[in-house]
């Protein structure tokens, strides 16, 4: 006869087993009010939630407008602050979004926000210093 594969292998198919996990699982409280309403506007946003990336590419073209009457108003720095301060917040966006993919899990949140800023600080530089450089050559 063959030889009886060992018990690991038949926890997937072990029917008392599996009646027993959802019998647990049954016989937990029942989530708070709080919960149940989070839970349920999670589904709901979720079978929206390519209207919600439509609207927020349409923020991101309205907020480019903003970002420059800001800068206008309160000159450079401001506009900078105002830039970097969105790509902040699309990076947290996308973050919660993505979540532990590849490109995302390998690093905190902590370090992704410096490499960003330092990023941010680098081009932003060599902008600078090709504008510098234009400037020199008309000049």
């Amino acid at each position: 006869m063959a030889e009886e594969p060992d018990n690991s292998q038949h926890k997937f198919y072990d029917v008392d087993r599996v009646k027993a996990l959802l019998k647990k699982q049954s016989l937990q409280p029942r989530p708070r009010l709080v919960k149940r309403v989070a839970r349920q506007l999670s589904r709901s946003f979720d079978s929206v939630s390519g209207l919600f990336v439509a609207f927020g590419g349409i923020t991101v073209i309205y907020g480019v407008g903003v970002a420059v009457i800001i800068g206008a108003l309160y000159g450079a720095l401001a506009f900078w602050a105002v830039f970097g301060g969105s790509l902040a917040l699309l990076s947290l966006y996308v973050d919660r979004k993505v979540g532990k993919s590849i490109q995302f899990g390998d690093y905190s949140v902590v370090r992704r926000g410096l490499a960003t800023t330092l990023g941010f600080v680098l081009i932003v530089g060599g902008l600078f210093l090709v504008l510098a450089i234009l400037g020199l050559m008309h000049a």
